[in-house]
């Protein structure tokens, strides 16, 4: 089974490709590898050449280089993690962040549900699962591998938009890393973590991180205000719930 649900990808050297899914290899990776293809995800790069072992290589020095070090940086990426596109496309991203008053294990076993989840884009927006799906997101998980399509309904009836959810990365009471296609989204990278502060690790703080790029360029500001805005109101519920505030966002 492919791991995007979409026809096999029409590569070739001078064209470009998007980074859509993180490789399962990618946790092998020295950390700092590991920082590097993870700012990737989402982005799209010119593409050299097919190495013989059938991967691609990725010029990736353009956003790497200034902000990781080195000169002529790339990338090499078999073909199934890769998703062609006409040329440069734009990455917009979001991030939120609050501090709550609850520790992270309690509040892992919250929002790592899709009840939680639905109780945090409730009441106007709500995400199908499939039948015979988990309710929990880390309970038997195919890392790197379409899970199901996940539709966002309006009022909890109305579908509006769809997520081929797949999830790259997984630590479960920790962080999870989301990366999908949806249908105004070639690519939907969306990160979550939870790290404890305070005295004691008596409080968490949540952070989402949210890069996309938009299927059509002019949904782009209108996607990042909408995307904004649901995450902001997902933090508002989850501060109603469980106390806090917002936080600032480390760099």
């Amino acid at each position: 089974m492919p791991l995007l649900q979409h026809t096999p990808p029409t590569l070739h050297p001078s064209g470009w490709a998007l980074l859509a899914v993180l490789p399962p290899w990618a946790d092998r990776l020295p950390a700092a590898s590991q920082d590097i293809l993870r700012f990737c995800l989402a982005r799209t790069f010119p593409l050299v050449e097919k190495t013989r072992d059938g991967q691609w290589v990725l010029d990736v020095s353009s956003e790497v280089d200034s902000r990781f070090g080195g000169t002529g940086n790339d990338l090499r990426i078999e073909p199934e993690y890769l998703l062609p596109v006409p040329g440069f496309c734009p990455t917009f991203e979001v991030a939120v962040a609050s501090d709550l008053d609850v520790s992270p294990t309690p509040l892992w076993e919250r929002v790592a549900t899709f009840e939680g989840v639905n109780d945090e884009l409730g009441p106007w927006l709500k995400m199908s699962t499939t039948p015979g799906a988990s309710n929990r997101l880390d309970e038997g998980v195919p890392l790197g591998k379409p899970l199901f399509r996940s539709w966002l309904l309006l009022g909890g009836v109305l579908p509006v938009e769809y997520d081929d959810l797949c999830l790259s990365r997984l630590e479960s009471g920790r962080c999870f890393l989301e990366t999908s296609s949806m249908w105004t989204q070639l690519a939907w990278v969306h990160e979550r973590t939870l790290d404890p502060v305070g005295p004691g690790a008596a409080r968490t703080r949540l952070i989402d991180r949210l890069r996309f790029t938009p299927r059509w360029s002019h949904l782009g500001l209108p996607s990042r205000l909408l995307v904004g805005r649901v995450f902001a109101h997902r933090h508002a519920r989850l501060r109603a719930r469980f106390g806090g505030e917002p936080a600032s966002i480390p760099t």
